[in-house]
C-alpha cells in the first residue's frame, strides 16, 4: 500500500511541476490532500526543527544584516532536496558524483554558514 501511495504522489508532483516544459506553482492544499497524512505531519515536524535550528543559528548574529530565520531554514531545505534529487534520480539524466550525498550537503552547509560570516570549524 505505502509504495503505490509513494508512486502515486511521484506522479502527482511530476503532473504538478511540469507542464508543457514549464513550472507552476503547487497549491499545497490540494498536495496535503493526495499526500498520505502521516508524510505530511512529518515533514512539518522535521521542518519545524530545522526552523527552529535556524532560529537559534541567527539569533547568534549581530541585529544589523541578520537574515530570516524562515530564509534560512528555506535555504537549508532546499539545498538538502536539490542533493537529494541529485543521487536518487533513476534516469539517464544521473550523474557520476566524486563525493556521497551527506559529504556534499556538509560541504554546500558549510559554504553557506561562510557565507552568511558564521565561524566554521
Amino acid at each position: 500500500m505505502e509504495a503505490r501511495l509513494a508512486a502515486a504522489f511521484d506522479q502527482f508532483l511530476h503532473d504538478a511541476v511540469r507542464r508543457d516544459g514549464k513550472f507552476v506553482e503547487i497549491d499545497a492544499d490540494r498536495l496535503r490532500d493526495r499526500v498520505h497524512h502521516r508524510w505530511w505531519e512529518a515533514g512539518e515536524r522535521a521542518f519545524a526543527v530545522l526552523r527552529g535550528a535556524a532560529e537559534k543559528l541567527v539569533a547568534q548574529m549581530p541585529a544589523a544584516g541578520r537574515p530570516p530565520a524562515l530564509m534560512v531554514a528555506l535555504h537549508v531545505w532546499s539545498l538538502s532536496h536539490g542533493i537529494a534529487s541529485l543521487f536518487s534520480r533513476g534516469d539517464a539524466a544521473r550523474r557520476a558524483l566524486p563525493m556521497p550525498p551527506e559529504e556534499l550537503l556538509e560541504a554546500g552547509f558549510l559554504i553557506y554558514l561562510r557565507g552568511l560570516g558564521l565561524p566554521v570549524r
